[in-house]
């Protein structure tokens, strides 16, 4: 097999129609080769990569001992993970790429040098600008529409008093109890549309109060099982963990009839485990749908099993990015969120 500076012209043909970033570096972490997408993202050409020192100007300094580390992680033969690296791209700044890590091996097994494979990804400024976006819509929400409910409410109540007695009553009373229900639902809308949990709260108590409001607000059936995990988490790492459950919350609200939704928070030897389920959705309903695979987390309706489509995509990437696993697991009438953060990639 030829070594990346005797690459045949088909391997190197292939490598430039990938639309992925691909290189090859050795043990001191220097660049000996990749692909033409890399040279369109830095703007450097493969020939002008021997420069030993490269990675310095290529990769956001804050994430160069990153970089070495996934390097020497793949040459000791530990397993590939997706990692999140900053790359500094030409009139655009540092742009976040999900890189994953592979040794190549030649003669005797011996790894001569690691493939990284780098695609774009939803970064973590991607989940703060979309927390930003939520609370600029709820804003909106509460200030246009919640409160000429509120004033349409306050003036029907009088009118319901009005005519008790006579024939218009009972249409009266109809009507404020609807614009009752819609201010009701406006406070469901706009909860589900808060940003994330802030960096000074714990996401334990976040949850809880969230979980308390839902049940009495939007009659939710949600049972918390919470322990204390470590403090240690990144702001990221609680970003992250309190998006998948308000996520997984406005996917029970929008369920009718509501199904038992289950909350676990654990500190478990690998790193924090959340596990969110969905017990008894329906099966088999009047107009032939199975409500269970309706869920809008079933990976089953993503057979690449990326998420996309089911509005769960950022919150596996970002999970990949930071060291851990999220998976969605589908059962006969249960639906089974995981998501995994070792407490040691949230330290960062």
């Amino acid at each position: 097999m030829p070594t990346p500076y005797e690459a045949t012209d088909l391997s190197g043909e292939m490598l430039n129609a990938a639309a992925a970033v691909i290189v090859a570096v050795d043990r001191e972490a220097s660049f000996v080769h990749w692909n033409g997408a890399a040279e369109r993202l830095t703007g450097i050409s493969n020939a002008g990569i021997r420069d030993g020192k490269l990675a310095q100007s290529v990769i956001f300094a804050a994430d160069l001992e990153r970089w070495r580390l996934e390097i020497d992680r793949a040459f000791g033969g530990l397993f590939s993970r997706w990692i999140e690296i900053r790359w500094n791209c030409p009139g655009a700044g540092a742009r976040p790429l999900s890189c994953s890590f592979s040794p190549v091996r030649h003669r005797g097994g011996k790894a001569e040098y690691v493939i990284c494979t780098a695609v774009p990804c939803h970064s973590g400024e991607f989940l703060a600008d979309r927390a930003l976006e939520l609370r600029d819509i709820g804003r909106f929400v509460h200030d246009t529409v919640a409160q000429e409910l509120a004033v349409l409410s306050c003036s029907l109540s009088p009118l319901e008093t009005l005519s008790r007695g006579l024939p218009g009553h009972e249409d009266a009373t109809a009507a404020l109890e609807m614009a009752d229900r819609c201010c009701r639902d406006i406070r469901i809308m706009t909860t589900m549309l808060a940003p994330p949990v802030a960096p000074a709260r714990t996401v334990e108590r976040s949850i809880e109060q969230t979980a308390d409001y839902l049940r009495q607000e939007a009659g939710l059936i949600m049972v918390v099982d919470i322990d204390p995990v470590c403090d240690a988490l990144t702001d990221q790492a609680r970003m992250l963990l309190f998006t998948a459950f308000q996520q997984w919350s406005a996917e029970g609200i929008r369920r009718n009839p509501k199904p038992l939704l289950t909350v676990r928070l654990r500190e478990r030897r690998r790193g924090i485990v959340l596990e969110l389920e969905t017990s008894g959705l329906v099966r088999g309903t009047p107009n032939g749908t199975n409500r269970s695979a309706a869920f809008d987390g079933d990976d089953r309706r993503d057979p690449s099993g990326t998420g996309r489509g089911s509005g769960w995509s950022a919150i596996r990437e970002r999970a990949r990015a930071l060291g851990g696993e999220f998976n969605i697991a589908q059962g006969s009438a249960t639906v089974r969120v995981r998501l995994m953060l070792p407490v040691s990639e949230g330290i960062r």
